[in-house]
């Protein structure tokens, strides 16, 4: 599917979803609309969680979890963040402002939900997959957080493969699945001397996007 195949598809449940709560439609006008994005959605083999045609009952996969506060230790020196690197790979990314979830999929199918907040309303999202193109356990870790034009979104900052974490090509599978990510770059073991101004970059791109960025 295209990009902007994705944006028609989200602009057609936004009207929708709107109507439901603010009739904007007529009931002819609401039955033709969601037929056309029935019909969509089979042409594109993709549905996203807000749509009203979403089969899944997403009261029964959505666990509340207990917020939990974790005490992480600032960085103020360059040479602190190449000495945990320790001449490895590093993905560099923003932590936005928001609250945590993590959606499970088995063999494609969106399986459970769990998120630190009960205020926020699945339904709301305006991004989540309802099934992906993976086989086995596929774990997406990130945040939801208000976005452009208040919209909720859940951006991804974390990938797991059946059970394994492998952080080198996880953000760009996702985006290849339809996640948002977090801004994000991955570091090189051989380019520590850019360590700065890559994470200059990254909070240059929460600004650009209007994220609130409390770190990287």
């Amino acid at each position: 599917m295209e990009s902007y195949e994705l944006n028609l598809m989200s602009g057609m449940i936004d009207i929708l979803n709107r109507s439901l709560e603010n009739p904007i439609l007529s009931k002819e006008q609401y039955q033709e609309r969601l037929e056309d994005l029935r019909q969509f959605e089979k042409d594109t083999d993709f549905m996203l969680v807000n749509s009203p045609n979403c089969p899944i009952d997403l009261p029964s996969i959505v666990k509340i979890l207990k917020s939990q506060t974790t005490n992480v230790k600032e960085c103020d020196n360059i040479e602190d963040v190449i000495k945990f690197a320790n001449q490895k790979d590093m993905l560099v990314y923003t932590d936005i402002d928001g609250v945590n979830m993590s959606i499970t999929y088995t063999d494609g199918i969106i399986a459970k939900i769990e998120i630190d907040s009960a205020l926020i309303s699945i339904k709301k999202i305006c991004n989540i997959p309802y099934k992906i193109n993976k086989s086995g356990t596929y774990i997406v870790q990130g945040k939801v957080t208000v976005v452009e034009s208040d919209k909720i979104k859940f951006l991804v900052h974390n990938v797991i493969k059946d059970d394994s974490i492998n952080h080198k090509d996880d953000l760009n599978e996702a985006k290849s699945l339809w996640f948002d990510t977090v801004p994000n770059w991955l570091v090189a073991s051989l380019e520590s001397r850019n360590h700065q101004s890559v994470i200059d970059y990254i909070y240059e791109c929460a600004s650009d996007e209007e994220l609130c960025c409390k770190g990287v």
